[in-house]
C-alpha cells in the first residue's frame, strides 16, 4: 500500500522559520495564527517521490490528504518498512501536512521511527503528534500558546523542537523550545546555545542534515552565514559561523547531506566550499571530496 500513497505538503512555508543564532536583529514575526482546526479542503502540491526517510530504523513515511468518500477531508499516514512493507496505516480528521523547517526539505518521522509529526495545513504553529510504536494510541494535537513554526524531532521521537518566534504578548522572541510529547509539557526555557549563551536569534534558513547526535541547520545571516547545531535530544546547541562568502548569489546554492550515521556535510557550489561536520566540530574539505 506504501507504493500507492503520495505525499501531500502544505504550500507557503518558505520564509517563515526564522531563527539562528548570534544576532540580535530582529524580523517582525509572522502574522499572528491561533489554534485553529486543520483545513476542511485537500491541500495538493508537487512532492518528492519515496516518502521520508527515518534513518535509524530503515523505514519511511507516506502522507496523503484527500478525502474518506463522504465529502469529509482525511488524512492517511503509512510507515513502511525496509522491504516496502506498511507497520502502520492510521488516518486523522482534517488536512495535515509534513513539516518543513527549511523551504522545500520535507520532513515528519523521527530518526528512530517512533513518532511521526504533521502541522495543520492552515496554522503553521499547530502540530499532530502520532506514535508509530502503538497503532491505538491517540494523536497528541500540539498547539502552544504563541506563535511557533515547526524545527524539528529528536532523535528518540520524544521532544518536538519549535522555532518561537514571539511570545503569548505578541512580541518578537527568537528562540529554540523543547515541547515534550510525552507529558505534552513546553519547556519553559529556551534551548541554551553553549557558545554565545540565550541571545536573541535570527537567519534564513537554507539548508539541512540530520546525524545521530546533532540536527544540522545552515542559515543565511549578514555578514556571513552559519550552521546551528542542535543536540538530537534538545539539551543545547551550538551556532558555528562560516566564512563571510561575499558573494549575492551564493546563499540559495548551499546544500546538506549526511555521510553517516554521525557525519554530514554541507557545501556551497557557487563558493564551491565543503565542511565537514561531527561531534560538533567543523572542518573544511576538499569541495571535490564531497560532491564528486
Amino acid at each position: 500500500m506504501a507504493s500507492q500513497i503520495s505525499i501531500s505538503i502544505a504550500a507557503g512555508f518558505a520564509g517563515l522559520a526564522l531563527a539562528g543564532c548570534g544576532s540580535n536583529a530582529a524580523r517582525p514575526a509572522p502574522s499572528a495564527a491561533g489554534a485553529v482546526a486543520a483545513s476542511t479542503r485537500p491541500v495538493t502540491v508537487p512532492t518528492p517521490q519515496g516518502g521520508i526517510e527515518a534513518p535509524g530504523a530503515g523505514e519511511r513515511l507516506f502522507a496523503n490528504v484527500g478525502s474518506d468518500g463522504a465529502g469529509n477531508v482525511v488524512t492517511r499516514i503509512a510507515v513502511s518498512g525496509p522491504h516496502g512493507t506498511n507497520r502502520l496505516v492510521r488516518r486523522f480528521s482534517g488536512s495535515w501536512s509534513l513539516p518543513a523547517a527549511v523551504p522545500g526539505q520535507w520532513e515528519g518521522i523521527s530518526w528512530d521511527g517512533s513518532r511521526v509529526v504533521l502541522v495543520s495545513t492552515d496554522d503553521p504553529g499547530r502540530f499532530l503528534a502520532v506514535s508509530t510504536r502503538d497503532p491505538h494510541a491517540a494523536p497528541r494535537v500540539v498547539a502552544p500558546n504563541g506563535r511557533f513554526l515547526y524545527d524539528g524531532v529528536s532523535v528518540d521521537g520524544e521532544q518536538l523542537f519549535l522555532t518561537q518566534t514571539a511570545d503569548a504578548g505578541g512580541a518578537p522572541a527568537y528562540r529554540i523550545r523543547r515541547y515534550d510529547l510525552t507529558t505534552g509539557r513546553l519547556d519553559p526555557q529556551p534551548i541554551v546555545d553553549k557558545l554565545e549563551g540565550d541571545e536573541a536569534m535570527v537567519g534564513d534558513p537554507v539548508a539541512r542534515a540530520s546525524a545521530t547526535d546533532f540536527l544540522y541547520t545552515v542559515y543565511e545571516r549578514q555578514p556571513r552565514p552559519f550552521v546551528h547545531a542542535l543536540d538530537s535530544h534538545g539539551a543545547y546547541s551550538l551556532c558555528i559561523d562560516l566564512p563571510d562568502d561575499g558573494n549575492p548569489a551564493a546563499p540559495a546554492a548551499w546544500s546538506a547531506r549526511r555521510l553517516g550515521p554521525s557525519v554530514v556535510a554541507i557545501s556551497n557550489a557557487v563558493l564551491r566550499t565543503a565542511y565537514r561536520l561531527a561531534g560538533g566540530e567543523l572542518t573544511e574539505v576538499a569541495y571535490a571530496d564531497v560532491v564528486e
